[in-house]
């Protein structure tokens, strides 16, 4: 068999892994080599051992198979972000509808968009990584509904334990997704005339999703009791009205509501977006509100045509021909891009806030969504379903009127359709535009490392400062990321976890970190109160990071508690006792 035969066999299952997997390629090149991404909530996961499989988290899992495969950390790093995107293009072109075009368009969108440029931006993978999975779990999971064959079955479930797994954001989401097929199934049954065949096939997917949908709930609930209440209680004890305020979303009432309204439909409005970290497409992008507007007309086709066809679908239920069992997914993602467009305002409006206050009042747990744009996740699954449908549609049409429109005009403009979202979002290719860079561990902070792990004491307890969550680093090209020293040094780290956002100067309840603030990094402590403090947190070492504010801790190098046992240009290593002989 040739490379003709083995095409004209595979086209349809070619096509999408060819094209998504040239668009990873064109976002990742200049990522892949020798050294490891640091972002302001990613740190590469080191897994050995045990690494826990349950609950069911798909980085941890990704990151356990490289080291099966004994792959190198930084490659197995790169293989996973590749993977995400890929997942989502292709979950997202299978999810789709009908004409390859609308599904290469439709996961194109969900794969470039200002929502998925910001989270990994900011590294908030557990997010991208359940996003990833989202339309590939309700593609399998329709497929099954519709063939009732356990390959799909199957498929549906593990793509639910991951995202569950993953990131218990995403609960919610997925509880939508079921409830609003169950209640789409229920109205087909009871509430539109069928066929007698037709009805028995509808009563039965019925019950399946009802089992499907009740075995989710016991097993979140097992889990959830096992795993996730606990902290998440103790989390969301933290969160107050002002926590919502600090992450609400970044669009500008004063110039309307209508401005903030379409601000939030474009999908930006992330609250890093007031930080100034990262450049914006809008920023970039020649008439850009041009190019919005036509991605939301595209839309806003897809919508016009589904509705169309749901009328439709209604009249030919009477003679015997309904199709309406398969617009119940469109009819959910319709409701629920609705529902989270919004939900993700948040406080951008006075109608989208009273009703985030009230959801903070009176719904358990709400407040875990003080980051209303994470309503995103679920405006773009509709926007790219719709937005396919859009280009279905168009196509449809100029198929229909080949005698009348040139095949060079038609295929033109069916193009320039399509790349839409390639021209909204050029800054997501070329390493993101070459806003991260792929970092290396300072030679010192090795050594560093070395003389502790000689200490006989390996549960002996190292204080790291400066005394920040979140700074910037020179080899990080000075982004502020999540301070890599637990990460870097290990479990026995004392460091800070202050978030400093804003008002927000820390929810920490550690007890040490009271200790920490109250006694050396607010004032410089007196002879003898250095030692006490140290002794007091179990602290036998001190390492100084000369980064960021590290001349607030100068003082280290000519206090009487403290001996320095190693500096260079980047780190220093002090002792508040005799220290053994490193060699």
């Amino acid at each position: 068999m040739n490379i003709q035969d083995i095409w004209k066999a595979y086209r349809r299952q070619l096509i999408p892994v060819i094209f998504f997997g040239f668009l990873c390629a064109l976002i990742f090149y200049p990522l892949i080599r020798n050294g490891f991404l640091f972002l302001l909530d990613w740190q590469v996961p080191h897994i050995s051992g045990n690494p826990g499989f349950f609950p069911p988290n798909f980085i941890r899992w990704f990151f356990s198979l490289g080291n099966v495969l004994s792959l190198p950390l930084w490659l197995t790093e790169k293989l996973f972000f590749i993977c995400l995107f890929f997942m989502m293009g292709v979950g997202m072109y299978l999810l789709a509808p009908r004409s390859a075009p609308a599904k290469l368009f439709a996961g194109m969108l969900y794969m470039l968009n200002p929502f998925i440029y910001s989270r990994f931006l900011f590294g908030q993978m557990t997010i991208v990584a359940a996003y990833a999975l989202l339309p590939l779990f309700l593609w399998s999971l329709v497929r099954f509904l519709e063939k009732k064959t356990w390959q799909y079955g199957a498929l549906s479930i593990v793509c639910l334990a991951f995202i569950i797994g993953t990131s218990i954001h995403f609960v919610p989401f997925v509880v939508l997704i079921l409830i609003g097929l169950l209640l789409g199934t229920s109205a087909v049954r009871f509430g539109m005339p069928t066929r007698g065949d037709e009805r028995w096939k509808t009563k039965k997917k019925g019950k399946v999703l009802l089992a499907v949908s009740i075995l989710f709930f016991l097993v979140i609930t097992a889990l959830g009791s096992r795993y996730w209440y606990p902290r998440i209680e103790v989390t969301v004890d933290r969160i107050g009205w002002n926590d919502f305020v600090e992450f609400k979303t970044n669009a500008d009432s004063t110039k309307g509501v209508l401005s903030a309204a379409l601000y939030t439909a474009s999908l930006h409005g992330f609250w890093g977006e007031r930080e100034g970290w990262y450049t914006l497409a809008t920023e970039v992008v020649p008439v850009w509100w041009l190019w919005e507007v036509i991605l939301l007309g595209i839309v806003g086709i897809g919508i016009g045509a589904f509705v169309r066809r749901c009328f439709v679908s209604m009249r030919a239920s009477h003679s015997g021909n309904d199709d309406a069992d398969r617009i119940i997914p469109a009819a959910v993602l319709l409701c629920l891009g609705a529902l989270s467009y919004v939900l993700a305002l948040g406080l951008a409006t006075p109608l989208s806030e009273s009703m985030t206050r009230w959801l903070y009042d009176h719904i358990p747990l709400y407040a875990g969504f003080r980051d209303t744009q994470k309503w995103h996740a679920l405006l773009v699954l509709s926007l790219a379903y719709f937005g396919g449908g859009g280009i279905a549609y168009v196509h449809e049409t100029l198929l229909k009127r080949r005698d009348k429109i040139n095949v060079w005009i038609r295929s033109v403009t069916l193009v320039l359709l399509c790349t839409v979202p390639l021209v909204l979002m050029p800054l997501m290719f070329g390493g993101f535009a070459g806003q991260i860079q792929v970092s290396q561990i300072p030679p010192g902070w090795f050594t560093v490392r070395d003389m502790i792990r000689h200490d006989p004491e390996q549960s002996a307890r190292t204080l790291f400062l400066p005394w920040h969550q979140y700074l910037p680093t020179h080899f990080t090209q000075d982004r502020v990321v999540q301070n890599p020293a637990p990460w870097f040094f290990g479990p026995h780290i004392l460091s800070g976890d202050n978030v400093e956002k804003g008002s927000i100067y820390t929810k920490s309840t550690r007890p040490e970190s009271k200790l920490v603030e109250r006694y050396i990094v607010q004032d410089r402590p007196s002879s003898g109160r250095l030692s006490w403090a140290l002794n007091r947190l179990g602290v036998t070492y001190v390492i100084l990071a000369l980064e960021h504010d590290h001349s607030a801790y100068w003082w280290l190098f000519s206090h009487a508690d403290l001996k320095l046992l190693y500096r260079d240009e980047n780190i220093a290593l002090f002792t508040h006792r005799k220290p053994l002989e490193y060699h």
